[in-house]
């Protein structure tokens, strides 16, 4: 190893301890430093009532709290919080969920309802048509279509100059090539 790397090694083990000291001599509460373990903070059974009266009332001790007393503590804490700020805990609204404006923003469009000819239609492109007489071929999303042919349950039934006729049922779309009206 290079003296270079040894110092720098070193240099951080220095720290390292430097880091620990500072932390047990200065940053520790007085209690925790001298050794001696810290009292248990009390634990109460029911919150502080909201107008607290002029005489404090005494609360109940354990010598030793759980985690669940702990636990216990911190929901009576918030409970006592609610109480002082006049909160419904019925009321208080989920931190987690996201406004209302913005799961309107992705509802889409006012009236959802679209029949399947409306949605072939916004979902489909006609590339090319080749009308021959009564036979005739649609490229529609690049996959070729001959008269007769199925695609998405609507079959292509007509090709003219610049448009290709589906059907489904009762329903009929009319596709017409980039630019057409």
């Amino acid at each position: 190893m290079s003296p270079r790397k040894r110092n720098a090694y070193m240099i951080v083990v220095g720290l390292g301890v430097a880091a620990v000291a500072v932390d047990r001599l200065f940053l520790l509460p007085p209690e925790e430093a001298s050794g001696e373990p810290a009292p248990p903070p009390p634990v109460t059974s029911t919150p502080p009532p909201a107008a607290a009266t002029a005489t404090p009332v005494p609360a109940e001790t354990t010598t030793a709290p759980s985690p669940v007393a702990a636990r216990v503590a911190i929901a009576d804490r918030l409970e006592a919080i609610a109480l002082r700020e006049k909160l419904d805990p019925a009321r208080v609204e989920d931190a987690f969920e996201p406004p209302s404006a913005w799961l309107m923003a992705d509802a889409g469009p006012a009236n959802p309802v679209t029949s399947t000819a409306q949605r072939f239609r916004e979902s489909h492109n006609l590339n090319a048509v080749m009308a021959t007489g009564r036979d005739g071929y649609a490229i529609i999303d690049g996959r070729t279509l001959y008269i007769g042919q199925e695609m998405d349950g609507f079959t292509l039934v007509e090709v003219h100059k610049r448009t290709a006729v589906l059907v489904s049922g009762r329903e009929r779309v009319e596709l017409s090539l980039p630019g057409d009206p």
